[in-house]
């Protein structure tokens, strides 16, 4: 068993509880990477474990240099050590060259990176990988392959064989060449091995599950296509788990047929394409939303009278817009939809203001929509305590992903509103960042793409950090392409004053420009044009700074 399907993954559990009673101690190391995705996947393992009284250690990794310390310290010469679960890492890592293993100890991969290191496909001995499927044939068709290596097998088949062969190592050869992309979501994976083994009832994880999955949509990891699939299929999930609920009894021994509204709920329910509107005001979430942004020219003079114009036509009182959107008038909020197709719908481009996607209740009054947990968790991750904390630094990353771990438990509902504020300064600081770049042209046209490199602005202790980087550089990859620009890959620098670095950031394109040239956007297994004219970003990174000399790390998997 070395790369699994979905319908081995009940074999896969089974093997790792039947490891847990061999040993006295904890035989369970999970390594986690930080990111929204990997904190709902961790969560949900560590439910599952729990459940059948297995004991684990948790330890966030955040690159090759985390894996080679976790090495020395955690796995190294640990005797009672059976089992390593790898979350939203190790998929692309040469596993048998970074870990000393003992001869008993195996590693479960996990992981939404792809593609897949070739030699831990092709190891029989330690390594697991759990698949969602979608290159299962081309992974098993390199795996037949590099089995059967000998010359005598080509000069043994006829013709049509011989020809059939090569086409077919070719194929599998050029898997590992493919720029990075990304699979199913490692909540979403979990949660299917949940399933398998009867356990998908747990508290809270087909809830985590989909949030993992809307951290995939909301970050551009997944198309289109693939997030409605997904969607569509979570929405079967939880309109039964509701009918369950209301019609019997939990563990906890509420009463048979209590009313569903007096307990928490998952309801599928369509969400605005500007972020956090529930958590701040109807305004400053439309100006500062990228779909909005690009729609209006938010960067523009005009832009912002463009605003107040279409919030004017569709009767919204500039009062009760820059208010807190619970306190605004319910007949607004309840025209709200309807009054942005009509006004600004044909006109302004905003046909498509919503999305599918879910909200959790607690009770009659808390809701929290999937993006809005999305977004304050990934906030935690990235600032911890807070954007100003003068001890926040790019070594604070690992106290930041306990945050966010701690975020998701109920009992910790200022943690995350912690989360949802710094989300919205960050985003401010977006908009703000972007409208500046733009008006002083400070991005420069290179051949194959464009760049731009931030040496002086009062937003940049924001930008310390992979993700919120990505996310300026999405914004500036849309706002570019509404202006006209021909379409091109986009490279930002970010100078960490602190550490006198530079972090740099490489975007290929953003899913809704990829999905107006397609249509829709394919699916988040496929390698899309432009990332096949952008290549792998890293790879050709790592050479170039070979090739200069330059001093430089790579974080992140």
């Amino acid at each position: 068993m070395v790369l699994t399907k979905p319908h081995k993954f009940e074999d896969v559990y089974k093997m790792i509880k039947e490891d847990a009673l061999l040993g006295l101690a904890t035989t369970v190391l999970i390594l986690v990477s930080p990111s929204c995705d990997s904190l709902c996947a961790v969560k949900i393992i560590t439910t599952i474990l729990q459940s059948d009284m297995i004991h684990y250690q948790i330890l966030p990794v955040n690159g090759q240099e985390d894996l080679d310390e976790v090495d020395e310290k955690s796995v190294k010469d640990k005797e009672d050590l059976r089992t390593i679960i790898m979350i939203n890492c190790g998929g692309g890592v040469d596993i048998l060259s970074t870990f000393t293993l003992q001869e008993s100890v195996m590693v479960y991969i996990i992981d939404s990176h792809r593609p897949y290191f070739i030699g831990n496909i092709q190891d029989e001995s330690h390594v697991v990988i759990l698949d969602d499927g979608e290159d299962y044939d081309l992974l098993q068709t390199l795996m037949d392959e590099t089995q059967d290596d000998e010359p005598s097998d080509l000069e043994d088949t006829d013709d049509s064989n011989k020809k059939s062969k090569k086409r077919k190592r070719r194929e599998a050869e050029a898997y590992s060449e493919r720029p990075s992309y990304f699979g199913t979501s490692a909540s979403s994976m979990i949660y299917e091995l949940a399933t398998r083994i009867k356990k998908e009832t747990l508290d809270d994880i087909l809830w985590h599950a989909i949030v993992g999955m809307t951290d995939q949509f909301v970050h551009e990891r997944a198309s289109f296509n693939k997030y409605v699939e997904e969607v569509d299929n979570f929405r079967r999930l939880v309109l039964s788990s509701n009918i369950s609920q209301d019609e019997g009894s939990d563990r906890s021994g509420r009463r048979l047929g209590e009313k569903l509204e007096s307990r928490d709920r998952i309801e599928p329910k369509e969400e605005y394409k500007f972020m956090l509107y529930r958590h701040w005001n109807l305004y400053d979430a439309m100006y500062h939303s990228r779909y909005i942004a690009c729609k209006l020219g938010i960067w523009k003079r005009n832009g912002q009278k463009r605003l107040d114009v279409l919030l004017a036509r569709m009767g919204i009182p500039k009062e009760q817009s820059k208010q807190v959107y619970t306190a605004m008038r319910e007949d607004l909020k309840d025209s709200l939809r309807s009054k942005i197709e009509t006004y600004g719908g044909k006109e302004l481009g905003l046909e498509e203001i919503c999305y599918q996607s879910f909200r959790k209740y607690h009770g009659y009054t808390l809701q929290i929509s999937a993006a809005d947990m999305v977004y304050g968790l990934t906030a935690l991750l990235e600032h911890g305590n807070g954007i100003d904390d003068p001890l926040q630094s790019e070594h604070t990353w690992a106290s930041n992903f306990w945050s966010g771990y701690d975020a998701l438990s109920k009992d910790k509902a200022k943690d995350l509103e912690l989360g949802l504020k710094l989300a919205i300064r960050l985003q401010e600081a977006i908009v703000r960042l972007g409208t500046s770049i733009l008006e002083k042209k400070i991005t420069i046209l290179s051949g194959p793409f464009r760049y731009c490199v931030l040496n002086e602005s009062q937003d940049l202790h924001f930008f310390i950090h992979p993700l919120a980087l990505t996310k300026l550089a999405l914004f500036m990859i849309e706002t570019l392409h509404a202006m006209g620009k021909v379409h091109k890959p986009f490279i930002i620098c970010a100078l960490n004053e602190k550490t006198n670095t530079y972090l740099v950031v490489g975007v290929s394109n953003s899913s809704s420009i990829e999905a107006k040239k397609n249509g829709l956007a394919s699916s988040s297994g496929t390698v899309t044009g432009d990332a096949k004219k952008a290549g792998d970003f890293t790879r050709n990174f790592k050479k170039a700074a070979n090739a200069t000399g330059a001093q430089v790390k790579h974080h992140s998997f």
